[in-house]
């Protein structure tokens, strides 16, 4: 498998791990799985994910790839997301991201509300 194939595979894991993270474990549950999955060198260089959408019967609506480019200086990272969809449109998505800790990260994209908190903990990242 490529490490680009690798990395896209992390990542949809942790999109499945964020999701789960609402039924009773909790991140330190993970603390001791190995390989330890290191936020910094994960989302560094360029990257490639994809995905999809369902509605509520788990019927597909929509996939899309996304190809990524993540760089990091100290705690301050900034990743670029360019998501291309299965209908044609295209999005572009920048995240400014903080290493606060040992596990905890706080990211900011200009057309997302809020702020976004994870936490990575052995191979696994939660929100």
């Amino acid at each position: 498998m490529s490490n680009r194939m690798m990395k896209g595979l992390v990542l949809f894991l942790c999109c499945v791990f964020w999701t789960l993270a609402g039924c009773g474990a909790t991140p330190q549950d993970y603390e001791s799985e190995m390989p330890v999955l290191d936020m910094k060198t994960f989302f560094n260089g360029e990257i490639e994910a994809w995905g999809l959408f369902q509605d509520y019967r788990g019927k597909v609506i929509k996939r899309f790839h996304v190809a990524m480019t993540g760089e990091w200086e100290q705690n301050q990272g900034v990743l670029d997301e360019f998501f291309t969809y299965s209908d044609g449109s295209k999005q572009r998505r920048t995240w400014k991201l903080t290493r606060i800790d040992a596990h905890n990260y706080s990211g900011a994209a200009d057309d997302v509300i809020g702020e976004a908190k994870g936490a990575a903990y052995g191979n696994t990242c939660w929100r």
